[in-house]
């Protein structure tokens, strides 16, 4: 019997059952906010957040207006570094919704 590799198991079953794109934005929205973390400090998830990926757009919700025109002012930054680590997609824009 061949080896049977586990994580191509699993690619597959994912294409087959059309849920692709949400993992993918998934693993965008996590590596984003990893990367809000370091670029704005250990406590910014009580702040700012990245919630959505879709079609080349990053969407985050912050909650003030200070913290939204943190992630405007640095949002080339912040795309780039999501581009690093998911070069195959694309990455346009982030639009920011604000709570506060």
């Amino acid at each position: 019997m061949a080896a049977v590799r586990i994580g191509g198991l699993l690619e597959q079953a994912v294409e087959r059952f059309g849920v692709g794109n949400q993992v993918r934005a998934a693993r965008v929205v996590t590596k984003a906010n990893q990367i809000l973390q370091e670029m704005f400090g250990g406590d910014s998830g009580n702040y700012m957040r990245v919630v959505s990926y879709r079609h080349g757009e990053v969407v985050c919700v912050a909650e003030s207006s200070a913290a939204g025109m943190a992630i405007r002012q640095r949002e080339q930054e912040l795309l780039e570094g999501i581009k690093k680590h998911f070069p195959h997609l694309r990455f346009d824009r982030v639009q920011l919704r604000t709570n506060g």
